[in-house]
């Protein structure tokens, strides 16, 4: 008795915190910064932990190889976001993410709770024409995927802004959100799609080894 009341109160436990929401919060301006809560602990995600300068390792590392003089450093998450992705970059991310939510997500994030989420995008460039043509393109894809988004999720708060800027000669992008869920949705949707997808497979596999599988099942009977 008193050993089932001990698994019975485990369990109870571990179901508790299947129920505490795990927050999300991450920004961008000028600089990636993110990071994971839950209960009381939270976890930085970016940007990672700088050692101090007079710290030194416990242990002896190998000697790095001097960079070549022509070779480029690889840049950070924060360069890349507007140097290599851009602002295409950013609105191909947007359109995946609301193409998500409406799709195979679309349950997972039915769950999800914003408690905010900010986006403001200045366009600028040095050709007038570039500008506004980018600015049409921007209003075409951020705005109806933050509606999908704000529609398809529990957003309490949501503010989006894009406007073209034709005295600076480049893009600035800044966004903040905050989203948590909790661990038995993301359980449960993890089970669904292992589900179906083992349901679609037992659906698609090759009738001749079905019928391998039916015959050899008919030689054990006669056997039999």
């Amino acid at each position: 008795m008193v050993a089932l009341i001990v698994i019975g109160s485990i369990l109870l436990f571990f179901l508790l915190l299947l129920f505490c929401p795990v927050t999300l919060t991450a920004s961008y301006d000028q600089e990636f910064r993110a990071k994971l809560r839950y209960l009381f602990f939270t976890i930085r995600l970016a940007p990672p932990k700088e050692k101090p300068e007079g710290e030194q390792p416990k242990k002896k590392k190998k000697p790095k190889k001097e960079p070549q003089e022509g070779a480029e450093k690889k840049p950070s998450f924060s360069k890349r976001f507007l140097g290599e992705w851009g602002l295409g970059g950013f609105l191909s991310l947007v359109k995946e993410i609301a193409k998500i939510a409406i799709g195979k997500g679309k349950r997972l994030f039915s769950h999800l709770v914003i408690s905010r989420m900010t986006a403001v995008l200045r366009i600028g460039g040095s050709d007038a024409a570039a500008v506004a043509a980018q600015y049409g393109k921007a209003c075409a894809v951020v705005y109806p995927a933050f509606t999908v988004l704000a529609g398809n999720t529990k957003c309490r708060r949501h503010h989006v802004w894009v406007a073209p800027d034709f005295t600076s000669e480049k893009t600035e992008i800044y966004f903040d959100i905050q989203v948590g869920i909790r661990p038995w949705f993301v359980l449960t949707g993890v089970i669904g799609f292992a589900f179906h997808a083992l349901r679609a497979y037992l659906r698609k596999r090759p009738k001749k080894q079905a019928g391998a599988d039916a015959g050899s099942k008919g030689n054990l009977e006669q056997q039999l």
